[in-house]
């Protein structure tokens, strides 16, 4: 497997010397309506992303037992509380935390947030906020397909964990994998074009 390594302020991906496109830059391109839509209102601002980078460290050294609970800032206990919640529930266990990858066959990279076990089946998990997005099931099959290919494994299923302090106990869990075959064929035609598009051979209008 390829080491990747990964750019936090740049959010960049860096494999075999040479910076690779990620999943959320392909899906970004596409700027589907719901995207678009929550950028233009003012629902999907910076510091959203900022709140989100703080969601997933927490829960990050919590699931690899080095969260200092005494230094937890009180406005990221609901998160905590809700993943915790999760996990009790679920039954999940965390075998893969911040998985970063490169996928040589298909070009690209990303993070998968965790791969594990629920019931023994083993499961791909993404974590969120309150908001779904028409992309949440397109990055899941992504991470799949690439854990797939690059550890000889089979993802049994795959699913958002949205944090929202509307829902019980705090989150609330989005299966895709009804849609996964239709994910499936739909992310690589988007892939596709849009390596496509990025070395010249075409051109799609909309896309930078």
């Amino acid at each position: 497997m390829v080491a990747v390594e990964f750019h936090e302020a740049r959010h960049e991906y860096r494999a075999a010397g040479e910076v690779r496109r990620s999943v959320t830059q392909i899906l970004s391109a596409w700027q589907p309506d719901d995207l678009l839509s929550a950028q233009e209102s003012g629902r999907l601002l910076p510091e959203h992303a900022k709140i989100g980078t703080m969601r997933h460290l927490v829960t990050e050294l919590d699931d690899a037992g080095d969260l200092d609970e005494s230094t937890l800032d009180d406005g990221l206990r609901p998160t905590l509380d809700a993943w915790r919640a999760f996990r009790a529930r679920s039954g999940f266990e965390p075998e893969q935390i911040e998985w970063r990858f490169f996928w040589e066959t298909e070009n690209y990279a990303g993070t998968v947030d965790r791969v594990g076990r629920i019931k023994g089946r083993r499961v791909l998990i993404d974590q969120k906020g309150a908001s779904k997005s028409s992309t949440n099931g397109l990055q899941l099959v992504a991470y799949a397909l690439a854990w797939e290919s690059l550890n000889d494994e089979v993802i049994d299923s795959i699913a958002c964990v949205h944090i929202d302090p509307r829902a019980k106990d705090g989150y609330r869990v989005v299966s895709y994998d009804a849609d996964r075959p239709r994910l499936e064929r739909d992310w690589l035609i988007l892939c596709r074009a849009h390596e496509l598009h990025m070395a010249g051979r075409y051109k799609f209008r909309g896309l930078a």
